[in-house]
């Protein structure tokens, strides 16, 4: 049950320090498929088992999870990105 791998890491690594939406489109398969699709797997699996001890959590992962893009419209750092994952 490994979701996340190095690549995952890489990935926000990269982000940080190329924080643009130049450097996002080129490397948007790596976020769909290294970081989006385990995020969403692992949430989907923790809402699971949460369900399973009688708690019932009526969203799903897309309901759970925060976009990667950053509201900057009133904030003095205008990067595009958020350098993690939220739920």
């Amino acid at each position: 049950m490994v979701y996340f791998d190095a690549d995952y890491i890489n990935f926000f690594d990269g982000l940080e320090n190329n924080n643009t939406k130049e450097w996002f489109d080129t490397n948007k398969k790596i976020y769909e498929n290294k970081v989006k699709k385990p995020f969403n797997a692992f949430i989907e699996e923790l809402i699971a088992a949460y369900n399973a001890l009688g708690y019932k959590i009526p969203m799903t992962a897309k309901d759970a999870i925060m976009r990667i893009n950053r509201d900057i419209r009133f904030s003095n750092d205008k990067s595009p990105y958020k350098t993690h994952m939220g739920q």
